[in-house]
């Protein structure tokens, strides 16, 4: 039985706290946050940092498939699922302020 979307959401924003990590991996992430939360269609996508590339741009993905990018200036760029969601064009620190981002512990 597939488990709802609304569970699956739930789960991430518990289990989030328990798995970023924190000291130097933290700081290895340059001041990305551990998670995004995007809204496409009314169904909220939890998206967690899983690659960060050379030029400091970053790769977000979720577990029920979302991704988001963002480019090296920090803005979140289309990509996939998340062409028409409502983290795109904006930049991190405008999520930040908007209560959409999951930050690392330090």
């Amino acid at each position: 039985m597939p488990i709802p979307r609304l569970s699956t959401l739930v789960f991430g924003l518990v289990a989030a706290p328990f798995c970023v990590a924190e000291g130097a991996y933290a700081k290895g992430a340059g001041g990305l946050p551990a998670a995004l939360m995007c809204s496409v269609s009314e169904q909220t996508f939890v998206v967690y940092l899983s690659r960060i590339e050379p030029d400091g741009s970053a790769q977000y993905s979720g577990l029920n498939g979302g991704v988001a990018k963002v480019n090296s200036d920090g803005v979140v760029e289309p990509a996939e699922t998340m062409k028409q969601g409502d983290c795109a064009g904006r930049t991190i620190q405008e999520l930040r302020e908007a209560g959409q981002v999951l930050d690392f512990a330090n």
